[in-house]
């Protein structure tokens, strides 16, 4: 029975970030299952990672642990946290849907998605999720550069 170094250090990692998350969540309203408020989804999305982090190390530790092989570009990640970077410097001044067509498009393009898939999807996912979020729920997002055209 061999041990798995990553996944032990991965799910220490992620226990990590999970409690950090509670934490922060608890410093927002929590508010009740009937009323849920800001930090609700953010406690449930910290507890979930802490229990699944935990059975991860549970199961590095008894050695019974998968160690699955890299797959991917590793380069694809560091990627993504760029454009989540950009997304959150440019959401105000450029407006939701030109800065989720554009996220969108580009992690879409990093999982080997045909242009006109990416195009049509993205285009779908940000125009769509604006007018139920915006127009539907009334929860107001930025128009940016977009403003009065919707």
């Amino acid at each position: 029975m061999r041990r798995n170094r990553g996944d032990i250090v991965a799910s220490l990692f992620l226990i990590f970030i999970g409690i950090g998350i509670i934490v922060q969540a608890f410093r927002l309203r929590i508010g009740t299952p009937t009323q849920p408020q800001p930090g609700s989804f953010p406690l449930v999305a910290g507890v979930a990672m802490v229990a699944l982090s935990v059975i991860l190390l549970l199961r590095a530790l008894r050695g019974s642990s998968a160690g699955g092989q890299a797959f991917g570009n590793p380069k694809h990640p560091a990627i993504i946290v760029a454009v989540m970077l950009v997304y959150t410097l440019f959401f105000e001044r450029l407006g939701y849907i030109i800065v989720t067509l554009m996220v969108s498009a580009v992690a879409l393009r990093l999982l080997g998605t045909r242009w006109w898939i990416v195009a049509a999807f993205s285009l779908f996912l940000s125009v769509g999720t604006y007018v139920l979020f915006d127009k539907i729920l009334i929860v107001l997002l930025p128009d940016g550069v977009l403003a009065g055209l919707f």
